[in-house]
């Protein structure tokens, strides 16, 4: 240890800090749009060639612009209409999507029981951007000062939901709760029951990174945190500009039906009505499963969004720390209760923790609350459920703006656990058409000192700060966090997989240590490979192929191509990656701002060597090797945490601009080094030394973990 320089001893104090306290907290990366400019008409017309050839979205996934919805005995052209075109198949209808030609149009509606409809998008609800927060200094002392381990934040405090944390279950196991969002990322450390993911153009993302913009993250965090034992499955409709087509939530919503979902969140609204929409709710609803939904962030002049202002739906507006309904929350006769809708604390991508506004913040708190209620009294139907929560709203304000009013978690509880000729009264009613009783308003504590820093999802790009862990090595921007994201998911989109490019996916028949420090190296560096040494430990085949991959210039584009073979290989520019994966405009930047850029998207591949590591050499207790096929997606054990901690330090590793070092693989410490093996990792760790740390040492950190030719198989 004696021979660290400085900046790696700060970084390892810094890990130290981390795996003690826990308590990182970053800002979600906004969704910037902007078209990349040209640098010469020649030059942008070529990228623009290269583009419409290479876009994994043009070149692998056909999207229709219709959906179409029939009855199953509905005789439809077979011209119009193939099986490969089918996305929902039940017992009575199905449901296509295509791309169809006026006349097609127009022969399939002639057609009893067709509905032919645009292929829209969704987008997931949060507030716009307020006034930037510009006095960091007193934010950072603020959030300091703040002991989140003592103090239950106050989101949920005003609903009481900290008050109903000890419901006791009567035998019904568990409830399911399906997110329908942008994913739920692993490295959160959101317990993930099951995940889908619907959106065809990107199916490239790693399970444990399923989620490219913490929407959905966020929203999940909420309802675990509200009812911790209730099983969250993911379903990912949103992409990673957090947008969703109409054919892919019809498809979620049924994926639902056919998993026997009991509670389903939807952060995500249109003004666009869809019939076809309107029957996949209706079904679920139907199949006895309660819906939450974002009423919308347009204010009071605006309508409540669908699919909340649809009936069978509990539209959910949004109130502030003062209990007062937010700006951007609508109103309408629709809203059925609000909840916490500002300044909320939740989990992000990287495991870090993030803070947003927004109707789509609200819904997660009332699905929570459902999902408790459900685990308190399994006889209680969905509808019956809902009824409790309405009745057990404070009514705060006027019915447009607060529904019944305010969530109250406790109140719901204690009218569920209380039961009795009154409660009966209420769901006998409940079936009628009268109107549900409203109980009598009580004084809301409020929490007006509340001042975070808040992350969008969309909007201009800004600066903010990372919270807490960040915090202690420096503020990162939220294009920064993009470029990291965007670069640990990129791998398994442009190199070829564990086959072609197994360096970049780590491997166990490679050195992982030494491509992963060699890759944090090409980061350093801004993408120039051209003087860089090979790391010790690293193979020479390894070496070649990582720095043949990346340049100043670019990154080869070879989804499906190895590189040793005699095809063509294509690199593609960095104006064409960056602007695609991101959003944002590379061609226009500064050179010192486009060798920077480069190299937060760099250190997030070095990023998905590192987490991948924990997947693809890992074996069991029983040292029987874990794939995705048994077991890789389990996350009953520590792979996770380890992989968590270990991207955190990439993040380090950026922000101080420093090479990664093989204690990056051991963050948690020997406290996760349970339940699982990793191949060769103590081999790769001598091998990888570069700080010198010794034999002894590095046996000390690595031989309880390591699995290698010796031990039984």
């Amino acid at each position: 240890m004696e021979k660290m320089n400085g900046n790696k001893r700060r970084k390892q104090i810094y890990a130290g800090i981390l795996a003690a306290t826990l308590s990182f907290s970053m800002v979600i990366p906004a969704n910037v749009r902007g078209g990349e400019t040209k640098e010469s008409e020649t030059s942008k017309t070529a990228e623009e060639t290269l583009l419409a050839k290479t876009d994994i979205a043009g070149a692998e996934v056909s999207r229709g612009e219709y959906v179409i919805y029939t009855e199953d005995d509905t005789d439809v052209d077979a011209g119009c209409l193939g099986a490969e075109q089918e996305i929902v198949r039940t017992e009575q209808d199905a449901v296509y999507e295509a791309d169809l030609s006026e006349e097609q149009i127009l022969k399939l509606e002639e057609a009893e029981e067709v509905l032919v409809e645009e292929n829209f998008f969704f987008s997931g609800l949060e507030a716009e951007d307020k006034e930037k927060k510009r006095i960091k200094q007193e934010i950072k002392k603020q959030l300091l000062e703040k002991n989140k381990e003592d103090e239950t934040e106050w989101n949920y405090q005003m609903i009481h939901a900290d008050e109903a944390s000890d419901v006791q279950t009567d035998g019904r196991g568990t409830v399911k709760v399906a997110v329908l969002d942008s994913g739920v990322e692993l490295l959160s450390g959101i317990p993930v029951a099951d995940s889908v993911n619907l959106v065809k153009e990107e199916q490239y993302l790693p399970y444990y990174m399923d989620d490219m913009v913490g929407h959905g993250t966020a929203a999940a965090d909420i309802i675990h945190q509200i009812c911790p034992e209730a099983e969250i499955y993911s379903v990912r409709v949103l992409d990673k500009e957090n947008k969703g087509r109409l054919s892919d939530v019809v498809e979620g919503i049924y994926w639902c039906i056919e998993q026997k979902m009991d509670v389903i969140n939807m952060s995500f609204g249109t003004p666009v009505e869809s019939e076809i929409l309107k029957k996949a709710i209706w079904d679920a609803s139907d199949a006895g499963i309660l819906i939450t939904g974002a009423a919308g962030n347009g204010g009071s002049t605006a309508d409540v969004e669908y699919p909340a202002a649809f009936e069978e739906v509990i539209a959910v507006g949004a109130v502030d720390t003062s209990a007062q309904k937010t700006e951007e929350s609508v109103t309408g006769p629709e809203v059925e209760l609000v909840a916490p809708g500002e300044q909320i604390l939740t989990k992000s991508v990287f495991g870090m923790e993030t803070v947003n506004s927004g109707t789509s913040m609200a819904a997660p708190h009332v699905a929570g609350a459902a999902a408790l209620l459900m685990q308190q009294d399994e006889e209680k139907s969905a509808e019956e459920i809902r009824k409790i929560l309405d009745v057990s709203g404070n009514p705060i304000g006027e019915q447009e703006a607060y529904g019944y009013g305010l969530l109250d978690v406790a109140y719901a509880k204690q009218l569920l656990e209380d039961g009795g000729d009154a409660l009966e009264g209420i769901l006998v009613q409940a079936d009628t058409e009268e109107e549900l009783p409203v109980r009598e308003k009580e004084d809301i504590e409020t929490f007006e000192k509340v001042d975070y820093v808040e992350g969008r999802w969309s909007g201009t790009s800004h600066e903010q700060l990372i919270e807490n862990g960040a915090r202690l090595y420096g503020d990162f921007t939220e294009t920064q966090i993009k470029l990291l994201k965007a670069g640990a998911v990129y791998p398994d989109k442009a190199l070829g997989g564990v086959i072609a490019y197994p360096e970049w996916h780590g491997m166990k028949g490679k050195n992982y240590m030494a491509n992963y420090i060699f890759a944090t190296k090409i980061a350093k560096n801004g993408g120039n490979t051209t003087n860089l040494a090979k790391v010790m430990g690293q193979g020479s085949l390894c070496y070649d192929r990582m720095k043949a991959a990346i340049s100043t210039s670019g990154i080869i584009w070879s989804p499906n191509v190895r590189f040793d073979t005699k095809n063509s290989i294509v690199r593609e520019s960095w104006g064409i990656i960056i602007n695609r994966e991101t959003g944002l405009n590379y061609s226009v930047q500064t050179t010192e701002l486009k060798e920077k850029w480069r190299r937060y998207f760099l250190y997030g591949m070095a990023a998905h060597i590192i987490t991948d590591t924990f997947s693809h050499s890992s074996y069991d207790a029983n040292f029987i090797e874990i794939t995705h096929n048994n077991g890789a997606h389990d996350t009953n054990n520590n792979r996770y945490e380890c992989a968590k901690y270990s991207a955190y330090l990439v993040a380090v590793n950026s922000q101080l601009k420093v090479l990664g070092d093989v204690l990056d693989f051991s963050s948690k410490g020997q406290g996760c080094w349970k339940g699982f093996y990793i191949m060769n990792i103590l081999q790769y760790a001598i091998e990888s030394d570069i700080d010198n740390l010794g034999v002894n040492i590095l046996t000390k950190e690595f031989e309880n973990v390591d699995f290698s030719s010796n031990k039984p198989r």
